[in-house]
């Protein structure tokens, strides 16, 4: 085949270079006029499930964490995790939580761990390990800049609220107030996060409960 005439090359949208070599008149398309591409959602993904991994040291006690990782659909996840807790009682898995505890890497088994001890399945558990795991789902959620995806932190507060003693120390108090302060900051950083207003309620509960202790 000939190469396009001078005209044809001044009216067609080329590649940037063809061996190096670009057409007079040839003009590039600006990067905004292209479409979205319909890749982002799958690469995000991606990116998410690398930074998982980069973060693991150990396999997850769960195996359904990578799926539970990779899933962006809050109401899947929520599935997922209500899946396990309608069977949790009875799995022999909960042995390996109970061993582990505050070293969970994978998000699911940490949600399955506070939902266990907020069951009372796992009584060995002390408050300062919770306020410690509360802290750490705060720490994780702000460096990652999350605004959904946000579970983990929900349940780590749950577990506190549903199982707080009615006496607590002064300076377990005062770590677990500062906590719930750093967390409510960060919440309000971004309006999209706790949009139900979820974790702000379990906060405000375990305000009210700790408020009767002084």
């Amino acid at each position: 085949m000939g190469r396009p005439s001078q005209a044809n090359r001044q009216n067609t949208w080329l590649p940037f270079s063809e061996g190096h070599r670009f057409y007079p008149g040839f003009r590039p398309i600006p990067a905004r006029s292209l479409p979205r591409s319909p890749f982002r959602p799958a690469r995000k993904r991606i990116l998410d499930i690398v930074f998982t991994l980069q973060k693991q040291c150990l396999p997850p006690i769960f195996h359904e964490s990578l799926a539970f990782e990779s899933e962006r659909a809050t109401d899947m996840r929520k599935a997922q995790i209500h899946e396990i807790e309608a069977k949790m009682r009875d799995d022999p898995r909960l042995k390996q939580l109970r061993l582990s505890g505050a070293s969970l890497n994978w998000a699911l088994d940490r949600i399955i761990y506070y939902s266990a001890v907020g069951a009372g399945l796992l009584p060995e558990a002390h408050l300062n390990d919770l306020i410690a795991a509360l802290k750490g789902e705060e720490e994780r959620a702000r460096s990652r800049n999350l605004v959904d995806g946000l579970q983990p932190l929900y349940y780590a507060a749950e577990c506190i609220d549903e199982k707080l003693p009615e006496q607590v120390d002064r300076l377990s108090a005062a770590r677990l107030l500062e906590v719930i302060a750093e967390i409510e900051l960060f919440l309000d950083n971004h309006e999209g996060r706790d949009s139900g207003g979820h974790i702000r309620r379990r906060l405000a509960s375990i305000r009210r409960k700790l408020s009767k202790n002084r």
